[in-house]
């Protein structure tokens, strides 16, 4: 799958349980410098050369280096032997907390308000060296600020003229262009590293440093000496492919701010005001917008469901709002952000549902830098609430600073005691909790160098949410693979084996990942149970299952080693008489119901038989037809041989000239050969080789006697007829016979 950050929708998403997608994840911004060492920092390996979006910048801002001999060299370099070339590893982690060593390290370790660069370059005096990405934890920020902002100057990606948006200043959010001599002068670029973005006070004093201003609005953002100088930073790969942000002075006093714009179902979408140009001021939607249509709203959980759009009355009424765009009863209101603790000393959880409620923002934890609460009331939260509290170092009071950590499936989570709520003033109380988001609301992904890590972030959030969180996942895996691999009737103990095991991520002992929604462990739970091994329950008529047409017809060929000669591609054509054409479902239900009882002994017992709904006698009759013409054959014809003889089923395409106009060579061939077995004839050798390979040696004695005959009548082909036709090709379910055979 290729992710596309610039067609991901980039606005915040509600979750299923009252939350958000990114609720407890950190912030991205509150990111220490030297996370990159930390225990568990994961890096990704971009190749020998420096990868495309860098190689338009200055040789001047090479990447950091990878200290040689460090803990962080170690572990991304891997020499077989010593003095030997470094082997790279495609992604790599550190096992462990590690010290920086070398000036890129320290230097980048040591950058306080600054994330951790994500492109490094690993030197090998041995041989040649490598670059990396390092994948930062996934993080959000928060979608509102509210009032302060500073202003934004957006080029490339196809904009003409300036394009200006309202931005947090404490976040890194855009890049640094000054300009000499006075803020309208000649811009410069001033990053130190590639792609770099910094917070607005960071710019300034980079600017003033080195004798510069941060450039006034309308002198580098859309300008072709500006588009220059962003891509010597790389903050743009070229101004039609790559968008960049470069932050700008203000040409007018006071600061800009965020707005809100809420239609009657209470949807928002972000406006900016009090911008610089009118031509900024202008563009009144987010990112991907549609125009007057509002394709820039999204949704968020009003309190109570109150806001002020429920009609114009309403809007006209709070003093700040007013309607905008008539018929569509669209209210313009202020937006005013609140952030401070969720709990104090004297307020702690009483409940761990509490706690999980209240909250919503992760942090980025470490131990090193906090010291567990023992006071008489943080103990008895924790008792209470299930949680355990840690208090940066030094400080003597719960509060913004503390944070919660709880365990969820036997992992740890750390969670700040901090709360952001976006309200709408003299409203009544209108408000709602600051909706996380794993892009930036107010840009595109294609401004941030290494844009696709947010989307990555944000889909793994959503599968974990599906998979994990959602409580009819397990059982509905469990039943799947229940059904699919063993019987169509599983027990509700083995259900609930298979269900533990995916979530818990362990099974007879074993531990697998080891965390929720391990489809390794389940499957293992799936095979290994004693319901899907044990010889009795095996031996009841009633269980195991039909199998399904097309994976009979790969098992066959799979099976029979069946190779296509050059040029020519297997077409299974056979599928629509099967009932079961490839990637055709008569539906999005797949091809049958999984509750499907066929008439008669089965329904009055309360058994389900899936697969019997697609078993007809036409069906059946059309397999068999198929599978015995390729094994007469011992292959298949080209499609035109087989609409001439008027066979049906498999078939060849052909890419290749040079056909055989008479029909008689095979495009597709199988190359099995019976293994032999020390003291069997080659006849006792083919019975039991094919009866291994197409029965699991599940066979019954009247079968094995039909597979002799048939060798001694047709040889191999003959065999592996008597095993197709037999029940237990066409089932699963009894156990293997006694070995020996």
């Amino acid at each position: 799958m290729e992710i596309l950050p610039n067609e991901h929708d980039v606005f915040p998403k509600r979750d299923l349980f009252g939350g958000h997608l990114g609720d407890a994840h950190p912030l991205c911004h509150e990111e220490p410098a030297a996370h990159f060492l930390r225990a568990g920092a994961e890096f990704r390996y971009l190749g020998r050369l420096s990868p495309l979006w860098y190689q338009s910048a200055a040789a001047a801002r090479a990447p950091p280096a990878v200290g040689e001999g460090g803990a962080l060299h170690a572990a991304l370099c891997t020499r077989p032997t010593l003095g030997a070339p470094c082997e790279f590893a495609l992604r790599a982690a550190l096992p462990a907390a590690a010290a920086c060593t070398g000036a890129g390290e320290c230097g980048a370790a040591g950058a306080a308000g600054r994330p951790p660069p994500r492109l490094w370059h690993l030197a090998d005096p041995a041989g040649v060296g490598a670059y990396y990405e390092y994948l930062p934890p996934p993080c959000v920020e928060l979608t509102f600020f509210g009032a302060g902002g500073r202003e934004a100057a957006r080029g490339g990606g196809g904009v003409s003229g300036e394009e200006l948006v309202c931005m947090d200043p404490a976040l890194p959010a855009a890049g640094v262009v000054c300009c000499a001599g006075s803020p309208s002068g000649t811009p410069y670029a001033q990053c130190l590293e590639a792609g770099e973005y910094v917070p607005w006070a960071e710019a300034e004093a980079r600017c003033a440093l080195a004798g510069r201003h941060v450039c006034e609005v309308g002198h580098s953002s859309a300008a072709s000496a500006s588009v220059q100088q962003a891509a010597a930073c790389a903050y743009a790969v070229s101004s039609a492919h790559r968008r960049f942000l470069v932050w700008q002075r203000r040409s007018i006093a006071g600061s800009c701010a965020q707005r809100l714009l809420i239609d009657p179902t209470g949807r928002v979408a972000v406006t900016h005001s009090g911008l610089s140009s009118a031509a900024g001021a202008l563009r009144r939607f987010q990112v991907g917008d549609g125009g007057a249509t509002g394709g820039g709203f999204f949704r968020v959980r009003w309190e109570g469901g109150l806001h002020p759009a429920r009609d114009t009355t309403s809007c006209s009424a709070v003093p700040g709002c007013a309607v905008v765009m008539g018929g569509a009863g669209w209210c313009d209101c202020p937006a005013v952000v609140q952030t401070g603790p969720v709990y104090t000393v004297g307020s702690l959880p009483a409940s761990r549902r509490a706690a999980e409620e209240a909250l919503r923002i992760g942090a980025h934890f470490d131990p090193l830098l906090y010291e567990e609460c023992l006071s008489a009331a943080c103990l008895a939260a924790a008792a209470a609430a299930d949680v355990r509290i840690h208090l940066p170092l030094g400080a003597g009071a719960v509060d913004e600073g503390a944070v919660f950590v709880m365990a969820f499936n036997g992992t740890d989570r750390a969670f700040a005691n901090r709360a952001s709520t976006v309200s709408v003033p003299n409203s009544g109380g209108a408000r709602f909790r600051n909706p996380p988001v794993f892009l930036s609301a107010t840009t595109s992904p294609d401004t941030h160098v290494g844009g696709e890590r947010p989307v990555e972030s944000e889909l793994e959030a959503l599968l974990e949410h599906l998979v994990v969180q959602h409580p009819n996942t397990t059982p509905m895996v469990a039943g799947h693979l229940a059904r699919s691999l063993v019987t169509s009737n599983p027990s509700p103990c083995y259900l609930r084996t298979i269900a533990r095991a995916f979530r818990e991520g362990a099974y007879g002992g074993r531990t697998y990942l080891s965390r929720p929604g391990d489809l390794g462990a389940a499957v293992a739970a799936t095979l290994l149970d004693r319901e899907a091994t044990h010889i009795d329950l095996q031996a009841d008529p009633d269980y195991g299952l039909l199998r399904e047409p097309i994976l009979k017809v790969v098992h066959l060929l799979r099976a029979l080693e069946a190779r296509t000669a050059p040029g020519e591609m297997l077409e299974i054509t056979i599928g629509r008489r099967l009932q079961q054409h490839p990637l055709s479902p008569p539906s999005v239900f797949s091809f049958f119901s999984p509750n499907f009882q066929p008439a008669g002994r089965a329904t009055a017992a309360g058994l389900v038989f899936p697969v019997a709904q697609i078993h007809s006698s036409s069906a059946l009759v059309s397999f068999a037809n198929a599978a015995f013409e390729l094994l007469h054959r011992q292959g298949v014809l080209r499609q035109e041989c087989v609409e001439l003889l008027g066979l049906g089923g498999l078939t060849a395409l052909t890419s290749n000239a040079a056909v055989d106009p008479s029909c008689a060579t095979r495009r597709v061939t199988l190359e099995y050969a019976p293994r032999a077995h020390a003291g069997l004839s080659a006849r006792q050798s083919a019975v039991r080789d094919l009866d291994t390979l197409l029965t699991g040696r599940r066979s019954d004695p009247y079968t094995l006697a039909q597979a002799d005959e048939a060798f001694a009548v047709a040889g191999v082909p003959g065999v592996q007829a008597a095993f197709v036709a037999s029940p237990a090709f066409h089932t699963l379910g009894g156990a293997p016979q006694p070995s020996g055979r």
